[in-house]
């Protein structure tokens, strides 16, 4: 059994996990406005396209809170292992290929 994380351990997991959120909360609003320009191009009615746009925010909020926090956890349980910085550069790989892939579709899709 592992023990408690110390408060430097928290601390730096908790530096790493508020790097991934602010690129997060930047992904978060790049692919909801690619749901709402996918939607835009797909015809669908006015009245559908707020609530796709209002439920797809939500949905995706969940979703980032839910990643911050087990990157989080994983961040703490990885300082102990020294994984921490392998760990870190995967989750900052995929979120910053996720905002490239979602910039280019929004900028390529012909409206």
């Amino acid at each position: 059994m592992d023990a408690a994380p110390t408060f430097v351990q928290s601390a730096v997991g908790l530096l790493y996990a508020m790097v991934n959120g602010i690129i997060g909360v930047y992904l978060l609003f790049q692919v909801r406005d690619a749901i709402s320009v996918y939607v835009a191009v797909s015809g669908v009615s006015v009245w559908a396209r707020w609530y796709i746009e209002v439920l797809s925010g939500i949905f995706l909020s969940v979703i980032w809170i839910a990643l911050l926090v087990f990157a989080q956890h994983v961040y703490e349980r990885d300082f102990m292992h020294r994984w921490l910085p392998i760990r870190f550069i995967y989750f900052t790989c995929i979120q910053l290929a996720g905002l490239v892939a979602t910039v280019w579709y929004i900028q390529n899709v012909p409206l």
